[in-house]
């Protein structure tokens, strides 16, 4: 509830009780003054419903939450169930959404002998697109004869 709208309700019944008494002087504003009271009233209603209607929604919210936190609790038991059940590396797990444990990969290790001839593998290829860089700059640079 804005504080601008309960400030309206209040100085429009500071005015309705203000010309309440004058009626009598001036029956001209009779009309709007009845009207002001009426709307002043569904005011007042509208309000009052707005209060209830935000107690609902905090009802409701506090009831999403409980079902979400439930709803999270039920996936992590059936979850870990699966993985009991089929295992923790079956890759069957993956028809419910549930990634499989990574399966241990051994890898090559490699011999000190076998790293300096990878290593010279390496350096052999990097020469040789070195040499090929420094070629068209040699063909380049020799003066064209006639």
């Amino acid at each position: 509830m804005s504080t601008r709208f309960k400030e309206k309700i209040v100085d429009g019944q500071v005015l309705f009780d203000n010309v309440t008494p004058q009626l009598t002087d001036s029956p001209q504003l009779a009309a709007d003054h009845t009207s002001l009271g009426s709307s002043l009233a569904q005011a007042r209603d509208l309000q009052g419903r707005q209060e209830t209607v935000k107690g609902q929604l905090r009802d409701i919210n506090q009831q999403r939450l409980q079902v979400a936190k439930q709803t999270d609790d039920l996936r992590r038991r059936l979850r870990a169930g699966l993985i009991s059940v089929l295992g923790p590396d079956s890759t069957k797990l993956l028809e419910f959404g549930i990634k499989p444990r990574r399966q241990k990969v051994q890898r090559v290790r490699l011999t000190p002998a076998a790293k300096a001839a990878r290593a010279a593998e390496r350096a052999v290829a990097r020469a040789a697109v070195l040499a090929a860089a420094e070629k068209p700059k040699e063909a380049s640079a020799k003066p064209a004869t006639p």
